[in-house]
């Protein structure tokens, strides 16, 4: 159902992978996936994993040193501090309704952030785009 990888995060021996339903979606759809956090060779602390979706858009001040701006639509925390055992998986769902955000501008595609907070590690970040149809 799944089957989209957006996002695959390795950090230690664990690995953090972000699967949408659908990578192109319409403005009035929801967009929909899992996030699968699979232990590797030892136990490990999962901190916590944010999803965030962001529009990014250009800046209209043109004497900015910022020509693209980001319009943050939606975090998810999800797995708050949770002991993963060796070799186990978890999997979670997460759901963010597209027609419930106020755009800045009228984007092409957002941007879908996997951010993974891992004790004892540095904290790792992927993203994709999720296209407009």
């Amino acid at each position: 159902m799944f089957e989209n990888l957006v996002a695959s995060i390795g950090i230690n021996s664990v690995k953090v992978e972000t699967l949408v339903k659908n990578k192109s979606i319409h403005s009035n759809d929801t967009l929909e996936g899992i996030v699968r956090i699979e232990g590797g060779i030892s136990a490990q602390t999962i901190n916590k994993i944010s999803l965030t979706l962001v529009e990014r858009y250009e800046n209209p001040d043109k004497k900015s040193q910022f020509p693209v701006l980001e319009n943050e639509l939606q975090t998810f925390t999800l797995h708050t501090n949770v002991e993963l055992k060796e070799h186990h998986t978890i999997t979670e769902e997460f759901k963010f309704n597209i027609y419930e955000y106020e755009f800045k501008s009228e984007p092409k595609h957002l941007i879908l952030k996997t951010h993974a907070y891992v004790g004892y590690s540095v904290d790792a970040y992927d993203e994709d785009k999720i296209v407009f149809k």
